[in-house]
């Protein structure tokens, strides 16, 4: 008997991933996909799934929100893209998690667990996991200081950020301007299922990827959205990261 299933997730790549991953197994039946909260509160209480694959952190209602206000127990799998030393505090517990970016023999542990074990939504797990979200701070601003004056850039107007010659440089559709943090303390502040690193040099934003250039063996250029077009190479280094983040 096939397991009915639904995904709640906010990020259009991370969605596409879980759906590719959950279709090459078989007792999975993919009945809902839901891209905000409130839409995923809605197709649980019309389709009843027995499973549910659920981002933390979603516009309109967040995951703990959701299963707040469901009237059964489904079985549930959170999606995090918390650091490693953070989830190990809850491993054993009876709500599952994944790590983003997933891949297929993470799924398929969280699944066989399921099945193993029979396991429910433990109320003490979710007030763990809302202490933890609560630390959980990511940028979502940033200050630029012209002159006299602080400029507000929101995340989503971000499509990367450089360095070049000892500085930082974040960079909009048309304009870019000098960032005072190095790359390597950004990236610790940066949500990662929006941003990546793919050089000693760039960091970029997913959603503002156009499209990836192969040029030769292990060699890529990265397209971005904004008025010019840019290219920017991706490091050797960081290219397995990001072909797992954008699976290709």
């Amino acid at each position: 008997m096939k397991i009915k299933t639904l995904i709640a997730e906010d990020e259009p790549h991370s969605m596409s991933r879980m759906v590719k991953i959950l279709s090459e197994f078989e007792e999975i039946d993919i009945v809902a996909q839901a891209s905000d909260g409130n839409e995923a509160l809605n197709l649980i209480k019309e389709k009843s799934p027995e499973l549910l694959f659920l981002d933390i952190n979603m516009p309109g209602k967040t995951g703990f929100e959701i299963i707040q206000e469901i009237d059964y127990e489904p079985y549930i799998i959170f999606v995090t893209a918390y650091e490693k030393y953070a989830i190990q505090a809850f491993e054993e517990n009876a709500v599952d998690y994944i790590l983003k970016p997933t891949n297929s023999e993470r799924v398929k542990k969280s699944l066989d667990k399921i099945k193993e074990k029979n396991q429910k939504v433990d109320n003490k797990m979710i007030d763990i996991l809302e202490k933890i979200m609560k630390k959980e701070n990511y940028m979502n601003r940033f200050s630029i200081k012209n002159n006299d004056e602080i400029i507000l850039i929101p995340e989503d107007d971000v499509f990367y950020f450089k360095a070049q010659d000892k500085y930082t440089f974040l960079c909009t559709y048309d304009e870019e301007m000098f960032f005072d943090t190095s790359l390597k303390k950004l990236e610790e502040k940066l949500n990662p299922e929006k941003f990546i690193r793919i050089h000693k040099s760039y960091i970029v934003s997913l959603n503002k990827i156009n499209k990836i250039q192969k040029l030769f063996l292990r060699e890529y250029l990265i397209e971005l959205k904004d008025k010019n077009k840019t290219l920017l190479k991706v490091g050797r280094s960081y290219l397995s990261s990001l072909k797992n983040e954008l699976d290709f």
